[in-house]
């Protein structure tokens, strides 16, 4: 009794192939779904906060630029504004930032300042800060700090090596550091 070859689609395409092209190799590339997967999900994995996670709480605002670390956790941060802000041109001038359309202040970076504007004396400002950046799972930038603030899908802080990994031309963008 004889075995029935079976039916191998890889080994199918790669003769279709050899006799189109006529050659008399072809390889085919193993990258494919499984490594674009592999790039993909090292966003995601920063979800698993078990396994160290990212920087929480207030943690996610800096006035001091994030250096690199010898750690694979140098996160993307991307720099923002610092100026003079008043409430309603009462009370002292305070430090501020602002982060999708809000305004925080800097000694509280996870509360908005409603009804707040520019003060008046800017000198010496504006002052470089840093908030921490999130990413959907293609490595596209979704927001910052403090308008996001827990790792979710959909919005989630990406180490520098993985971000290169998924969307290597946004890595120029961020300021990356421990």
């Amino acid at each position: 009794m004889s075995k029935t070859p079976q039916n191998n689609s890889s080994e199918t395409r790669r003769r279709l192939l050899k006799s189109v092209l006529g050659a008399s190799t072809v390889v085919t590339l193993g990258y494919g779904g499984n490594a674009a997967a592999a790039s993909i999900s090292c966003v995601a994995k920063v979800r698993d906060l078990a396994s160290g996670g990212p920087p929480a709480g207030t943690a996610q605002f800096t006035m001091i630029e994030p250096k690199p670390t010898q750690a694979k956790t140098n996160w993307g941060w991307l720099r923002v504004d610092v100026r003079r802000y008043d409430l309603l041109k009462k009370g002292p001038a305070f430090d501020a930032f602002e982060a999708g359309g809000k305004i925080y202040k800097t000694s509280a970076p996870d509360v908005e300042v409603v009804g707040a504007s520019l003060a008046k004396n800017q000198n010496g400002y504006p002052k470089d800060a840093w908030v921490l950046a999130y990413f959907d799972d293609s490595g596209a930038l979704v927001s910052t700090y403090p308008s996001e603030q827990l790792a979710e899908p959909g919005a989630t802080p990406a180490a520098q090596s993985c971000l290169a990994s998924v969307n290597p031309g946004a890595v120029g963008n961020f300021t990356f550091g421990g």
